[in-house]
């Protein structure tokens, strides 16, 4: 047991964990940009959608009202 303790190399584990740490650490950063570029396109879209919105619903004043049409109908025989 003793000659697979004295075996073991830490320096080499140490260096290999810390290679590993720093790849985690960049490729969190990739993601983090990514995640930020995401929202911000999220963010816009959300945006657009409203103002398409506000387009197809149109203004108070233009807006389709059923019950005004059956009083203006209501008069006039067809």
């Amino acid at each position: 047991m003793s000659e697979s303790a004295a075996n073991i190399n830490y320096k080499e584990l140490y260096e290999a964990s810390i290679m590993m740490v720093q790849q985690l650490n960049k490729s969190l950063e990739q993601q983090q940009k990514s995640n930020q570029s995401l929202q911000e396109q999220v963010t816009q879209l959300q945006y657009q959608l409203q103002q398409l919105t506000k387009l197809l619903k149109g203004f108070k004043s233009e807006r389709f009202l059923p019950s005004a049409v059956s009083k203006f109908t209501a008069g006039v025989r067809v």
